[in-house]
């Protein structure tokens, strides 16, 4: 076994630090488990949310900062809008002068410079942004029609 490693989990968009608790038990035990709670999710339940990238990366950052001594080493996770979260959040905690973390996982999002896939849907009309939300499957039109 070798030096641990803490591993900060950053939830998805309405996702709370709970989602990653039971990796616990599928992790070698030199990793150790950090799932950041965001204000208003979770534990935090009564904080206010906060609603601008950049203050959700300084808490996040901070909740690292708080966590990381100077030799320990730690990786970030990210999934889905969380991977944008975890991206931003490396660059604020090289600019509050914590160090670098061995390790960073994005999953469930493209690249920054992938835009390939870049969709207008939000601008249609309602009609048509139902048609093509209710296009991607998993909704029923009872839904549709509240």
């Amino acid at each position: 076994m070798g030096k641990s490693i803490k591993l900060f989990c950053i939830p998805y968009s309405g996702g709370s630090a709970e989602v990653y608790r039971k990796w616990s038990k599928s992790l070698y035990s030199d990793i150790q488990l950090f799932p950041v709670e965001l204000p208003g999710r979770g534990k935090r339940i009564f904080e206010p949310l906060k609603d601008h990238i950049d203050t959700i990366v300084e808490d996040i950052a901070a909740t690292i900062a708080s966590n990381v001594a100077p030799n320990d080493d730690y990786a970030i996770y990210g999934h889905s809008l969380a991977s944008l979260l975890t991206f931003e959040t490396y660059y604020k905690l090289i600019d509050n002068g914590v160090h670098t973390p061995q390790h960073i996982f994005f999953s469930g999002r493209n690249a920054p410079q992938n835009m390939h896939n870049k969709t207008s849907i939000h601008r249609l009309p309602d009609e048509q942004f139902l048609h093509a939300v209710m296009s991607y499957g998993g909704n029923t039109h009872e839904i549709a029609e509240n």
